[in-house]
């Protein structure tokens, strides 16, 4: 029954997330960033997961974001990358620490709920 309560927490989590960075942070169309976090969002938005995760890690090598690093994390969680996932959510958490914003606090907020969920999946193991 705990496991069951899990993934129905774990489902809902993932999917009142808005889907979308680049009004966020204000990427400036026709430029290689915004095609690929573009991509990214249109490949997670379709469920093609690996693409999204190549999509994201290409978005993130140029310009680290807090909610790319998230979606990443949310794309490797939904491949069973797990440890990836966590790196990701962690450095979300990171790149979020001493930011203010609203939004940043709920992209934190968020990575925190998803590590929890994660450790209690890895002890249900």
């Amino acid at each position: 029954m705990k496991v069951l309560k899990f993934f129905i927490l774990f489902i809902t989590l993932l999917n009142i997330l808005p889907v979308s960075c680049s009004d966020n942070y204000n990427i400036p169309e026709n430029t290689v960033l915004y095609d690929y976090v573009s991509q990214a969002f249109n490949a997670y938005r379709s469920k093609n997961y690996p693409t999204a995760i190549k999509n994201f890690s290409k978005a993130l090598n140029i310009h680290k974001t807090p909610d790319g690093y998230l979606y990443r994390g949310y794309s490797y969680i939904h491949t069973k990358q797990y440890d990836l996932a966590e790196k990701d959510f962690i450095t979300t958490i990171a790149l979020c620490q001493y930011n203010n914003d609203e939004l940043c606090k709920r992209y934190s907020s968020f990575a925190y709920d998803m590590l929890n969920l994660l450790e209690i999946y890895k002890n249900k193991l």
